[in-house]
């Protein structure tokens, strides 16, 4: 049996969920989950969604975006920082939010495989570091 990988699955299903009619898609995904029961792929369920969501970004020209603050962002700050973000790099984004208090103030963004770290934690650790 040839190995499929997640992502190719994940690509395939792009592709499929893409050519279908929008009221064909639930159809369109009971057979590939019956075709990942077949080849005995259903454990691969997890693997395949985090891959899909890669795909479905990169194929949409969406940028992930991981916010971490100290505190809660409202959401109406949230949504004025993702109108930011959007501009500044000219592409829509996925913007998933988090809390760490140990990040003290500020903000730390993760831009797909960028990380800038505005946060107070940083700040200080690097003071300690440059006196």
């Amino acid at each position: 049996m040839i190995k499929i990988s997640p992502q190719q699955y994940a690509k395939s299903l792009y592709q499929l969920l893409t050519e279908v009619a929008e009221d064909k898609q639930e159809q369109a995904i009971k057979q590939f989950v019956l075709l990942l029961k077949k080849n005995n792929h259903l454990h691969l369920g997890q693997q395949i969604i985090q891959a899909f969501g890669q795909v479905y970004c990169q194929a949409e020209n969406i940028a992930r975006v991981q916010v971490a603050t100290a505190v809660e962002l409202p959401a109406d700050k949230l949504q004025q920082l993702q109108k930011q973000l959007e501009s500044a790099i000219n592409q829509k984004t996925e913007v998933q939010a988090t809390t760490d208090a140990s990040l003290v103030g500020g903000v730390k963004l993760q831009i797909d495989d960028t990380l800038i770290d505005g946060s107070l934690k940083r700040k200080i650790n690097s003071l300690r570091i440059n006196p």
